[in-house]
């Protein structure tokens, strides 16, 4: 029997094997860290979504009080999981969450993580959910998972109360944090999760060869410090609470309300981290939602497109007394309209959402009318 004192400890040899996370980056603030370790890994063709990734990744729930949620989208390879697991490295998390977690599981983790003390007085930093692979099935198998997600970005609206069994009263799980989902799917485009959507940061991801292949090829064993020696800092915490007032008074805010309050935390955090007055970092959040507005934009067309093909199709389709589009030919359009320029490889993939929108649905024939 080999007692506690004497267990060995894989990660102690490990860590002589595999080069530290030190190695990726040169010295700057704490931003520009981070930044320089997502861009070994992930390539994102507009580069401002570099500085809004890595701001996200920086927010704590503890000094926060509202969390937009951000949402990588994107093929299969294009960066999605290893982004919320550079998160959950920062964060200090075990693990990833996965389409297969129940809302129980999920409810009961972000609760438990939350806090310090076992009377819930003292909250901790880095609560987070990083929900990796999940598409609109996972949310409407239990539409707790969707209300969890919906509440959950504002911490005024967290709290998720079950009567307890022995009828004792209420028991109140907290639910607020940052939330990182990923999906092959174009949940921001599925009209059934409006709601949500109007809380999401959009993050599309790319597939590129010219980045590093494997988190796993480095030691990550110091990363979280970079995260929590900020937030242990009071220097940094008074820096986080002046400048946030300072942003929410500023003049330089162009956008609408709602933008405004979805984005204020992330705004200050992102001043913070990067060691930038207020305006820049203002503009940047601006310039981001000028990207996502011209990317909405752009689906647009894919929907003006796809009205045009198959409203014409369907007419010829009633003189053949046939009606189903066949899969094929809706393929084919959608090939030429990639080939021709009109919209982009990522933005085609969201066409069953927009041609269920415009009234179709999708059987082993092909495309019929609803």
């Amino acid at each position: 029997m080999y007692e506690p004192e004497n267990y060995i400890d894989p990660t102690m040899f490990y860590k002589d094997l595999y080069p530290s996370w030190l190695s990726l980056i040169e010295q700057g603030t704490p931003g520009d860290i981070l930044e320089q370790v997502i861009k070994k890994f992930i390539w994102y063709k507009e580069p401002l979504l570099y500085q809004i990734t890595t701001a996200y990744l920086f927010m704590s729930q503890k000094w926060c009080k509202v969390n937009p949620i951000l949402f990588s989208y994107g093929l299969p390879g294009s960066g999605k999981s290893t982004l919320a697991l550079i998160a959950s490295f920062l964060h200090n998390q075990t693990h990833t969450f996965s389409p297969g977690d129940t809302f129980a599981s999920v409810r009961n983790a972000l609760d438990g993580m939350r806090w310090l003390d076992k009377e819930r007085g003292l909250e901790r930093d880095g609560a987070l959910l990083a929900w990796d692979n999940i598409d609109s099935s996972t949310l409407s198998r239990d539409p707790r998972l969707y209300q969890l997600l919906l509440y959950g970005y504002n911490r005024q609206t967290d709290r998720i109360q079950i009567a307890n069994q022995d009828g004792s009263g209420n028991k109140t799980y907290h639910v607020f944090c940052p939330k990182i989902l990923s999906s092959v799917e174009a949940l921001h485009l599925n009209n059934e999760l409006g709601e949500l959507n109007r809380r999401m940061l959009v993050i599309p991801h790319q597939k590129t060869e010219n980045r590093l292949k494997s988190l796993q090829d480095y030691d990550w064993g110091e990363f979280p410090s970079l995260y929590f020696d900020f937030w242990h800092n009071p220097d940094n915490c008074q820096i986080y609470v002046s400048t946030k007032k300072h942003a929410n008074n500023c003049c330089f805010w162009d956008l609408s309300e709602s933008r405004k309050h979805l984005c204020l935390d992330l705004v200050t955090t992102h001043s913070c981290i990067y060691q930038l007055p207020v305006k820049q970092s203002i503009y940047a959040i601006q310039d981001y939602f000028t990207f996502s507005d011209a990317m909405n934009k752009q689906v647009n067309i894919l929907e003006d497109e796809l009205r045009e093909f198959m409203t014409n199709r369907f007419i010829d389709l009633e003189r053949l007394k046939c009606k189903a589009l066949k899969h094929s030919d809706v393929r084919d359009f959608l090939i030429r309209l990639e080939r021709e320029g009109k919209c982009e490889k990522h933005e085609i993939k969201s066409h069953k959402h927009v041609l269920e929108k415009l009234g179709y649905r999708k059987v082993s024939e092909g495309w019929v009318k609803i």
